[in-house]
């Protein structure tokens, strides 16, 4: 229970914390306002792009970089040389700023003087506006200031709404704001007089040691988190003293000296302080007694280190330049500080991740997944550039060759190649990094390809668990699925304690990626009951693999913790990712397969129907003066479901019909001859299709089962006048393929046999012209996939047809048949391959 006192106190930490956060706000966008307009300012005058040093007090200006465009004749300064006079005045601060200002415009002649080697020169300058890629430069770090600025207000004021009682929570908050206005006073690469409006001195001195403190903050966090250290805890007046005595020192000094601190000082306090930072995260995680806490200090470590060490050595880089005759290009400086900023933009995002105790290994997956890309892509565009430079300048000079074409033919080829080069050498990089991934990649890729083929469902569930486990390293795989009772049981039968309302099931229904059950519990983002926590624990559950199709969540796996009692990776985190799909959609088809087609008949079962529908084949198709009719069929190993038939009618007419049931073995091969008998019947009749099709689909409908159906075209054509009348019942339409070349297909019907008792159907009609081809196909055809999982589609479909018509109708379909297979990669289909074409020859 709090007392009144700790009550107050808090009461007024949170005071000081709002105060803090509306002070760094307000000054942090009125500077960032400031900086706005000196980027605008300088943008957009005319100016030179020579840079001088200015050293207020001086009225001499010593030339940092030489730009020659700068000057329409010579002579030319040169680095190093001193500006005396700027359009008749001595070159001091304010003249200057008074000659080079916004009124400048672009275009406008300054006569300078110069001294070169202790003689003056007069020239000219003609002002312009900003080069292309200094103008980009500049744009581009002033919106990665404000970026990361807002990024770490935004972190502050989360951090502090969410749990202002929490000493860490609150010192992450003081950090990001003094981080923030840190930042926000980073960077005085354009003058201070080009600002519209300027600060009174006196608060960017107090705001200039308000942002040094960040570091101080930094290094304070390490001691309270994850958890509180020992020496803190018994020390704290102390250690906290000791920690801001040297901001205090540095702010003393800097008010002594009217801004101006020991720049050494500041760089050294940073260097040390931030260091001692990074080792006491290391060491946090090293000691860290639960594996929540690693993720988080690891993710925090990962996610902050490449941007300290940076803005450490940045620093100390530019400290340096002030005592060296190092020359360092505007442009180079800018380049230098917009990577600092680059890489600080991520840490308050990362900080936000570890203090939330949520999906942090998926974080550091990507954020390692991200490095990797920017590593690759850095080398391969240092490569490109760099090879491109010395064939321009070394290869095609050495040749004698003044045009420039095959330089650029060169580069156009190198950047064709970038891409396929950019992941081989990620895979390369992968594999030496982390060979367990490609290993477990590779693993779970084959047995998923072959899964589908040959296999029940309870084969696939035994070798995934047994696949997984060993991949992983891991104790035991559960899988949990979902059953018609809408409740989810092991497969054993056994219930689990979820049901599909729960707030975790409707969690994972949304999610594609594993989740770790000790984040879930710790976080406390996701409430479970204590007979679930409870059932948990005792299936020793650590990650949970959410099982989801387009229907919703299936069921999920419940992995148990590594025999090491190592943590998973990021990597696992997100190859896991990748699969849950693919996982869940197999174990789709093969539940759905095996609730249909009963598996432990159908051997029996797929060799009668085969047996049965062959005869329902036509032996031998009719022959027709002016028309070419073939048709094929081939069965896969396993399903057996489709028909074609055509019929020449007393009359003259030909009827051509085409179906695929739903169900297979026996009972679609059933169904398909009771189909036939009722064709046949209705049609010698003189029926029409679409009335033919109506009393099909009653007769369907009144003896077949309600989940059995039929997906049914029937054509009848006058052979005389080249009119076709159709219908389609839910088919795959048939491709007409027109003698001008054009493609029509074949709609109009209506729904699928069997599905309604009273379905009316739309009759087409439409007149074959010569040399036109019309081909119907079941979707064994269109849908056969090659290994990459890509479907054939219509659209190779239209192509091979568009290129065969001096072909016969068998070789059409013979040719389409070999095609498929090519494609497919193997003769072994997953559906069968069923097609009839009608060619009108004359």
């Amino acid at each position: 229970m709090k007392t009144t006192s700790g009550r107050g106190s808090l009461r007024f930490l949170t005071i000081l914390l709002i105060a803090a956060m509306i002070l760094a706000g307000i000054f942090c966008g009125l500077y960032l306002c400031r900086e706005y307009t000196k980027v605008y300012r300088i943008t957009n005058m005319g100016d030179m792009w020579s840079f001088v040093r200015i050293n207020p007090g001086s009225s001499y200006f010593p030339f940092v970089e030489i730009d020659p465009m700068d000057f329409p004749h010579p002579p030319h300064p040169v680095p190093g040389d001193l500006l005396v006079a700027v359009d008749g005045r001595p070159a001091t601060e304010e003249n200057y700023f008074n000659t080079f200002s916004m009124k400048t415009p672009p275009g406008e002649t300054i006569p300078i003087i110069f001294m070169h080697d202790g003689e003056m020169h007069s020239t000219d300058i003609v002002t312009r506006t900003v080069p292309p890629q200094l103008k980009f430069q500049i744009w581009l770090m002033f919106v990665l200031r404000v970026l990361i600025v807002t990024g770490l207000l935004f972190t502050g004021i989360w951090a502090m709404i969410k749990r202002t009682w929490s000493s860490p929570v609150r010192t992450l908050s003081l950090f990001c704001f003094t981080l923030a206005v840190h930042m926000a006073l980073s960077s005085t690469i354009i003058g201070h007089l080009y600002a519209s409006f300027q600060f009174p001195r006196e608060l960017l001195i107090l705001f200039g040691f308000i942002g040094i403190s960040f570091a101080a903050f930094w290094l304070k966090l390490q001691l309270i988190f994850p958890e509180r250290k020992p020496v803190y805890s018994e020390h704290r007046f102390l250690v906290n003293l000791l920690l801001f005595l040297p901001v205090i020192v540095l702010g003393f000094i800097s008010m002594l000296t009217g801004g101006q601190a020991p720049a050494l000082s500041v760089v050294i306090f940073h260097t040390l302080y931030l260091g001692l930072g990074l080792y006491l995260l290391l060491r946090n995680h090293r000691r860290a007694v639960s594996l929540v806490q690693k993720r988080q200090t690891h993710l925090v470590f990962l996610g902050s280190v490449s941007g300290i060490l940076v803005y450490v050595l940045y620093n100390w880089f530019m400290y340096s330049l002030r005592w060296s005759q190092l020359q360092i290009p505007i442009t180079g400086r800018m380049i230098m500080a917009n990577a600092v900023f680059l890489l600080m933009l991520p840490v308050p995002v990362f900080i936000v991740y570890a203090f939330r105790k949520y999906n942090l290994l998926e974080v550091e997956g990507k954020l390692k997944r991200g490095s990797r890309m920017l590593a690759v892509n850095m080398i391969l565009l240092v490569l490109f550039f760099g090879f491109l430079y010395f064939f321009g300048k070394e290869v095609v000079s050495a040749l004698g060759i003044d045009s420039q074409t095959p330089t650029l033919v060169l580069g156009v080829g190198m950047a064709i190649s970038l891409m396929p080069a950019q992941r081989k050498l990620r895979s390369i990089m992968e594999n030496r990094i982390y060979p367990e991934k490609r290993e477990l990649r590779i693993l779970l890729k084959e047995y998923l390809a072959g899964s589908s083929r040959g296999m029940n469902e309870e084969m696939f569930w035994n070798e995934l668990e047994r696949k997984l486990a060993r991949s992983l390293s891991v104790k035991a795989v559960h899988p949990v699925l979902r059953t018609a009772e809408e409740d989810y049981r092991f497969r054993s039968g056994e219930p689990a304690p979820f049901l599909p309302s729960d707030p975790l099931m409707g969690y994972l229904s949304r999610r594609e990626g594993p989740v770790m059950l000790d984040e879930i519990l710790e976080s406390g983002v996701l409430p479970l009951t204590p007979r679930q926590e409870e059932w948990l624990q005792n299936v020793n559950c650590a990650l949970v693999l959410p099982l989801s199709v387009k229907s919703g969540l299936i069921g999920f796996l419940a992995v148990e913790g590594k025999v090491s009692g190592d943590d998973f990776t990021g990597e696992e985190m997100l190859l896991l990712k990748s699969f849950s799909v693919r996982i869940a959609l197999v174990a789709e088809n093969l539940h759905l397969f095996s609730e249909k087609l009963e598996r432990q008949k159908l051997s029996e079962q797929l060799r009668m129907g085969r047996n049965i529908q062959r005869g329902l084949l036509p032996d031998e198709l009719p022959s027709v003066p002016g028309y070419g009719v073939a048709g094929m069929i081939e069965f896969c190993l396993d399903v057996a479901g489709d028909y074609y038939d055509v019929v020449k009618l007393d009359n003259g007419d030909l009827l051509l019909a085409i179906a695929d049931v739903s169900g297979k073995g026996v009972g679609a091969a059933l169904i398909m001859a009771n189909l036939q008998a009722s064709l046949r019947t209705t049609c010698q009749l003189g029926t029409p299709p679409a009335v033919a099709a109506e009393r099909i689909n009653s007769l369907i409908f009144a003896n077949t089962p309600r989940e059995m159906f039929i997906s049914f075209f029937l054509a009848c054509l006058n052979p005389e006048t080249g009119v076709i009348s159709y219908v389609n019942a839910g088919h795959n339409p048939p491709i007409l393929l027109k003698s001008s070349g054009g493609f029509i297909r074949l709609v109009r019907g209506g729904t699928l046999l069997g599905i309604k008792q009273d379905s009316r159907y739309d009759q087409g009609e439409l007149r074959l012209k010569p040399d036109d081809i019309l081909l119907a196909f079941t979707d064994g055809v269109t849908e056969s996939m090659n290994p990459l999982g890509e479907e054939f589609g219509e659209a190779r479909l239209e192509e091979i047809l568009s290129r065969c018509g001096e072909l016969e109708p068998a070789e059409i379909l013979k040719l389409i048949a070999e095609k498929v297979e090519e494609f497919h990669g193997s003769e072994d289909f997953d559906d069968d391959l069923t097609m009839l074409l009608l060619h009108r020859n004359r």
